[in-house]
């Protein structure tokens, strides 16, 4: 790990370099509305006038948001505003612990820099649990448990938004333990031992650089090991950086074209469009000597990701959205990656308001994140959901 860390290190610091450099290259395309207006207000009335006017505008882009709904898929954005639960031993606790079956188990609001983010109604509870196999006379016992901390260090939200350059709004951190152990006395094959000790780090900045409205970062890195600490582990960790831009259909969807009903809002688009681009990184290795190990190579990817989503698509019931990543590798294998993901749904409820009855048709190529299994299939599948 330490010749990986040796080659992430002058990467690392120009990723938000890279990022402002593009933004500002951009400077050259006309303004929006909105800039336009913004300046003209802060020349005349002053700092509190831009306030009031973003304070004003921001519930409805906020509004506008649900009614152009977002394909879930692995393109689709995460809110950071969600659900949230906890136990807190005492009032003044500060930081709520969450107890959960593995550190996945988290809504987006409790901790933004998950992958794969849950509902909490499908989180699942920590498990203990006991069995005795009267057959084989064996006794098992189990524990698949995680223990959360959500820290949110920093939230600025309800101070004013800088009209030239960019400040932390948001900064979350999120470490959390879990345990996943499985004992049986008479039958060692059926033994599970794994310990991964996990932090998430999620942070937003927000105001202004030339066409830039909001920066945000995201990164999490695992070790995983077993509750003796012996035989070594495996690091691995992910940091993405996205520029949220003024730039049409950056921030919220944008309408490409009317289809003719004279309605506002998503029903009165044609197609309506959403766009994404960011820099992903990751970097893996294994720690320690780990008997049977196959593969000791540590690794650190870096590319860019592009995604676009298109809700409605011709049709108040279809979307589309198609995904595209790319991953230079600095060091270890594989020396490249690509991963492409297509997907088109159709709502098939009576009123395209509600999906309860869905077909979806999804088509993957290229190598799975992490650990770059190459993958191509086509997925058609329906869901029902009441």
């Amino acid at each position: 790990m330490k010749e990986t860390l040796k080659v992430m290190k002058p990467f690392l610091g120009t990723i938000a370099l890279l990022y402002l450099t593009v933004a500002s290259a951009t400077t050259a395309l006309a303004q929006s509305n909105l800039d336009t207006e913004l300046k003209a207000l802060y020349e005349k009335y002053g700092r509190d006038s831009v306030v009031r006017k973003v304070e004003r505008d921001n519930p409805k882009a906020a509004d506008a948001a649900p009614k152009s709904k977002a394909p879930e898929d692995a393109a689709a954005a995460k809110d950071s505003e969600g659900e949230k639960g906890g136990f807190r031993l005492s009032k003044q606790q500060r930081f709520p612990l969450l107890f959960r079956r593995s550190y996945s188990d988290v809504t987006a609001g409790e901790d933004p820099s998950a992958p794969d983010p849950k509902s909490l109604r499908e989180a699942e509870a920590a498990q203990f649990s006991y069995s005795h196999d009267y057959l084989a006379q064996s006794d098992q016992w189990s524990i698949a448990a995680a223990v959360i901390m959500p820290m949110e260090l920093v939230n600025n939200n309800d101070q004013s938004v800088p009209y030239n350059g960019l400040e932390l709004r948001i900064l979350d951190f999120v470490p959390s333990v879990s345990l996943n152990r499985i004992t049986n006395n008479k039958d060692a094959t059926k033994e599970v031992d794994e310990l991964t000790f996990r932090a998430g780090l999620f942070s937003k900045w927000l105001g202004t650089v030339g066409p830039l409205r909001l920066l945000k970062l995201s990164a999490y890195a695992t070790y995983a090991t077993n509750s003796g600490f012996h035989d070594g582990g495996i690091v691995a960790g992910e940091v993405d950086l996205e520029p949220i831009t003024a730039l049409p259909g950056n921030r919220t969807f944008h309408r490409l074209a009317k289809n003719g009903t004279g309605k506002e809002g998503r029903a009165g688009s044609l197609i309506e469009y959403h766009w994404r681009t960011y820099l992903h990184s990751e970097f893996g290795g294994h720690v320690g000597d780990v008997p049977g190990q196959v593969n000791e190579e540590d690794f650190f990817r870096v590319g860019p990701v592009l995604s676009l989503q298109l809700d409605p698509f011709f049709l108040q019931r279809t979307n589309a959205s198609i995904s595209y990543t790319y991953l230079a590798g600095l060091s270890g294998g594989p020396a490249s990656s690509h991963h492409l993901l297509a997907k088109l749904g159709v709502i098939l409820d009576r009123t395209p308001d509600t999906d309860h009855w869905t077909l979806n048709a999804t088509y993957e190529d290229g190598d799975t994140p992490l650990v770059k299994n190459h993958v191509r299939t086509f997925l058609l599948s329906l869901g029902i959901k009441y």
